[in-house]
């Protein structure tokens, strides 16, 4: 009996309940800002603290229900490790002002420390801004520290709940899923491009390189890891797909740039073996159509010594075959593929404390400090958004940072500002008329929420722009009968971007091409360490195991790479160090460190040698002499034992230290 399709009537009725990934994240979000506001009003809530659940929830919203997931338990953790440490301190120091504005500076500067870290930087922050919160309402009286402590912590607490229940119940958009399409979408793009090259294999590709996704595919993995549903083992798994997709990246360049050609049947081969792992990743089944076409790849392969990367990208795909398979059975065994873990510290047992960001934390406690006492020293009631504005002004590292990420609050206050004011004048009258009242935020959480799935830059006016033009009227228990309300808000904001920017321009000023150059010399190290590992490691498993903890570590630092390359655009960049060539010199690297992964051991006395041009590199990124390069003649020396090495690594280094040559002639002649 045939099959009896659905009635057009019934098919869009049942369309009735999809939503675009946009559509979803807005209405999540205007529901959960509705709710929170009508909690609030409830009767028995502590109206003076009722606006921490508005607060909660604006900062949590995430268009990914892992992301809100894991940003809610750090928020959590935050603010309990907080409040536990504010009662504490209060309960030493309540009687000794200097001492407990001391504890209060000391809090500051752990939390900024944490905060430039990397890990959990937002429960430092929390812990940071939610210990100054109850601290500055204990001094101005505004409560017993342990009443607004735990009226804090409650809040908290349903406001994360009311985040999860919306995340859970309207349309969850999971980061596992969307991970899983971004790594498929690169598969196919990598199976294009060498598609392209098969058909017109007399053309190479011009022009820079696509921009790699994957520093927004490791942002991914933390809410990935924090889903229901998805194991450890799925999270490892799919982190090594993302590492390994930008090795097969950067060997794809030097398979198309490379004299003499590739093979079109062995590129064809790949370009399919990655059409095969595309759909694997987007519909999670086993990769079958790519054993053949890998086999006929690594024929060609075989068949073709002078081609060296086109064996290194068969195998790297065969590794990412490997890789999906486990995915699929979800198999923990994955000695094939090493785990990527953090880099182990050279002394265990010892703390070992980072003197940059030694000094941008005490930049944090000098700048939130003073503003604390600004406040104090005019008699202004406590704002509970002073210090989070100062501290977050403060932490930034970067000059560049700091002018973006300035603009970008002050725009987000004068919007909240204008929001807030149209708000009075038209809605304060109905503020206690629920759940007609709520058709206010609930415009302005919509309309704020699209504008950030369409550009994520809207995120911060989202969040604390949301924020600014709700609490005056619906976070409290009564609405304000004029525009003082926010008038005095931004006086609080302008008083604290005053403060902090003051502080980053006085106290251990950096620039990001600075920084930038710093990053890069630890990338030279990295490739250093690489190479003694690889010469004096012989077993297998323990060469996979360093060369994937090297590639994870490579991909963290190439990602801070990238971010402080596009801070130095909104500073005045180093003389011989313009955008051009930070760009060109990432790509540089890029190319040396996949042509290290792809030694297969060194004499001792060429190993030597290689380490001593990456020292001298790093140094002279870092600003010491360049050295004369003594690379020529040991690489000449080896031709004869090692043409394959002295053809990759060798070049490699040697076109990074005529780079370098260039760059301080430049230098000295800008």
């Amino acid at each position: 009996m045939a099959a009896v399709r659905p009635l057009p009537l019934v098919r869009r009725i049942a369309g009735l309940g999809e939503a675009s990934p946009g559509a979803a994240f807005t209405i999540r979000f205007a529901t959960a800002t509705a709710a929170a506001i009508w909690i609030g009003q409830l009767p028995g809530m502590v109206t003076n603290h009722s606006s921490w659940i508005l607060i909660t929830v604006l900062m949590l919203a995430q268009p990914v229900s892992g992301g809100a997931f894991f940003k809610g338990v750090l928020r959590a953790a935050g603010t309990g490790v907080a409040a536990l440490v504010s009662i504490l301190l209060f309960g030493w120091f309540s009687q000794s002002p200097p001492l407990l504005l001391l504890s209060f500076f000391a809090v500051q500067v752990v939390g900024a420390y944490g905060f430039s870290g990397p890990r959990y930087q937002y429960a430092w922050f929390v812990f940071a801004f939610t210990t100054a919160i109850i601290l500055a309402d204990a001094m101005t009286g505004g409560g017993d520290v342990e009443t607004v402590a735990f009226q804090r912590a409650t809040m908290v607490g349903i406001g994360v709940l009311i985040v999860f229940l919306t995340d859970s119940l309207l349309w969850p958009a999971r980061a596992e899923r969307k991970l899983r399409l971004g790594l498929a979408g690169r598969a196919r793009q990598l199976a294009a491009e060498l598609r392209a090259h098969a058909s017109t294999p007399g053309e190479a590709a011009e022009g820079a390189p696509s921009p790699s996704p994957l520093a927004g595919q490791l942002a991914l993995l933390g809410p990935a890891r924090s889903e229901i549903g998805v194991s450890p083992h799925d999270a490892e798994n799919l982190e090594h797909a993302a590492l390994i997709l930008e090795a097969v990246a950067a060997r794809s360049r030097e398979l198309l740039a490379s004299r003499p050609a590739a093979p079109a049947r062995g590129l064809e081969a790949v370009a399919a073996a990655l059409e095969g792992a595309s759909s694997a990743l987007a519909s999670n089944q086993n990769p079958e159509a790519m054993g053949g076409e890998i086999d006929a790849a690594l024929r060609e392969a075989g068949a073709d010594a002078e081609n060296r990367p086109l064996g290194d990208l068969v195998a790297l795909v065969k590794t990412l075959e490997e890789v999906l398979t486990r995915l699929v059975s979800g198999s923990a065994s994955g000695s094939a593929t090493p785990s990527a873990r953090r880099p182990e510290r050279a002394h265990p047992g010892r703390l070992s404390l980072d003197p940059f960001r030694q000094h941008i934390a005490l930049r944090a406690g000098i700048a939130t400090s003073a503003t604390l006492l600004s406040v104090l020293s005019l008699g202004w009631p406590m704002n509970s958004m002073v210090v989070p504005i100062s501290f977050m002004i403060a932490s930034v590292p970067t000059r560049g940072g700091v002018m973006k990420t300035a603009l970008l609050v002050s725009a987000t206050v004068l919007l909240g500002w204008l929001l807030a004011d149209l708000a009075i004048v038209f809605f304060h009258t109905h503020v206690g008329e629920l759940p007609l009242a709520l058709l206010a935020p609930v415009l302005i959480a919509s309309v704020l929420a699209w504008a950030s799935t369409v550009n994520p830059a809207f995120e911060t006016p989202r969040s604390v722009g949301t924020m600014l033009a709700l609490l005056p009227v619906f976070g409290g228990g009564s609405a304000p009968t004029d525009v003082y309300g926010p008038y005095s808000t931004a006086t609080y904001m302008a008083l604290a971007l005053g403060i902090s920017w003051a502080a980053t321009r006085l106290l251990w000023p950096a620039t990001a091409a600075t920084l930038f150059r710093q990053s890069a010399a630890g990338q030279l190290d990295l490739c250093s360490r690489v190479v003694a590992g690889l010469t004096r490691e012989t077993d297998p498993d323990a060469r996979r195991r360093l060369i994937g903890g090297s590639v994870a570590r490579y991909a963290q630092q190439a990602a801070r790479l990238g971010t402080l390359h596009a801070q130095a655009q909104a500073e005045p960049a180093e003389r011989g160090l313009d955008a051009s060539r930070r760009a060109d010199l990432m790509a540089r690297i890029g190319s040396l460190f996949d042509a290290v992964l792809g030694e297969r051991g060194l004499p001792r006395e060429f190993e030597e040698a290689l380490q001593t041009r990456f020292r001298s590199a790093a140094e002279a990124l870092r600003g010491g002499p360049l050295a004369e390069s003594g690379l020529r003649t040991a690489s000449e020396a080896m031709a004869v034992a090692l043409p394959e090495t002295r053809s990759r690594t060798v070049a490699r280094q040697l076109e990074l230290e005529t780079w370098l040559a260039n760059w301080r002639e430049a230098e000295a002649h800008g």
